[in-house]
């Protein structure tokens, strides 16, 4: 069967209606997607994009991100460096040598899962309309033992 244009633009998802936030709680999560970009001033900024692999709202997706400002987002490089495992600081002759090394760290950490603490933060735009967006406000390490793909041995047979 060949889709119409509108069939193929409504598949896309343009008719989903209001988005929801996901409800404060704590979910295990996988870190789907890393990155780092910069501003028009040459700012970095990190951004992770976690994938619920658990409970009600499976599949749905939380964002954290934080520019490369350490008086105001310090804490919250730190607390995915302490996340991701690492137990001493990060390279780095200063702070923003050390965000970026942070950022590197959690980048090579994508495929992990962790848990992350939300809450809903609702706020009015510029226009009046009410808003409600999810926030993470904590994120720790959830250490799953690794699954055992090793060979048999033993009495297992011979291949």
């Amino acid at each position: 069967m060949i889709m119409t244009k509108q069939d193929t633009w409504d598949s896309w998802g343009g008719n989903m209606g209001v988005s929801t936030p996901v409800p404060a709680g704590q979910y295990h999560c996988i870190l789907k997607e890393t990155g780092v970009s910069y501003d028009d001033g040459g700012r970095a900024r990190t951004s992770l994009t976690f994938n619920i692999v658990e409970g009600d709202h499976v599949g749905r997706y939380l964002w954290l991100d934080w520019p490369h400002d350490p008086a105001k987002f310090g804490w919250c490089a730190r607390m995915m460096w302490d996340a991701c495992g690492f137990d001493s600081m990060p390279d780095g002759d200063n702070p923003e040598q050390m965000l970026m090394s942070i950022s590197r760290g959690v980048c090579d950490a994508q495929g992990r899962t962790f848990k992350l603490t939300t809450d809903v933060r609702t706020y009015k735009t510029a226009d009046n309309q009410t808003k409600s967006k999810s926030r993470v406000k904590r994120v720790e390490s959830l250490n799953y033992a690794p699954q055992n793909n090793a060979a048999p041995v033993g009495d297992a047979p011979q291949w």
